[in-house]
């Protein structure tokens, strides 16, 4: 069971949902600086008392995630509210995707598809910026979106502890953790993903910041292999 409010009957639950829908945007601007930052977590679930949900922005599209059928029945017309409580914080949202567990069996436990429930989903990456560094996310195939948007402080607290130092980023996956590393001066990154695409990915992550590769490496395999 899921708790919403306790309201007397008839209460315009609508109405509360998008003053929390509108208050956690304001909480989480109020830490983002909207010049060097365009991709953030919106909606954290209970923590932002809309249980059942979670919602992260990526640029000009957000990506929605429900529990499950139950919480996407009962939060009707969300996308549409979505780009409205955006839109009054000077934030234009074009595209809102829907990320649902993909039924079956053994070993699907992660997998994900991924739909447009507003506006289109684009093919391929789309680039956003996290504290001025650039990365691509893949919002149809990757991840998370392609970048683990809850790791946002300890990425930048990896950069500023890099300096001159050799890296390892085990299940690196896009490289975010080695792109901040290498921005703030480290001598060598090592990134080690299974997922062959995402080490591709993290490659142009690294050549979209202008980051030398020289002093990089990157490596498709299994990580306790890598460390064996």
């Amino acid at each position: 069971m899921r708790l919403l409010a306790r309201a007397a009957a008839g209460a315009d639950l609508d109405a509360v949902v998008g003053t929390r829908l509108a208050a956690a945007l304001e909480r989480r601007l109020a830490f983002i600086d909207r010049r060097e930052t365009d991709a953030f977590r919106w909606v954290h679930g209970e923590a932002d008392e809309l249980p059942g949900i979670h919602v992260d922005v990526y640029g000009a599209a957000a990506s929605l995630r429900y529990d499950g059928a139950g919480a996407r029945a009962f939060y009707r017309g969300l996308p549409e509210r979505l780009v409205g409580a955006a839109a009054t914080r000077g934030l234009a949202i074009d595209t809102v995707v829907e990320r649902r567990r993909r039924g079956g069996g053994a070993g699907q436990d992660d997998a994900e598809a991924t739909r447009a429930v507003l506006g289109r989903l684009v093919a391929g990456e789309i680039e956003v910026r996290e504290n001025g560094l650039r990365f691509g996310v893949d919002l149809a195939h990757g991840q998370k979106g392609g970048l683990f948007l809850d790791q946002r402080d300890n990425r930048a607290l990896v950069r500023t502890l890099a300096a001159g130092r050799r890296v390892l980023n085990l299940f690196g996956y896009t490289g975010g953790f080695s792109v901040y590393a290498a921005a703030g001066g480290a001598r060598e990154t090592v990134t080690v993903d299974v997922a062959a695409p995402a080490i591709a990915a993290a490659r142009r992550n690294f050549a979209r910041n202008g980051l030398p590769v020289e002093r990089a490496r990157f490596v498709a395999g299994d990580a306790f292999a890598f460390l064996e």
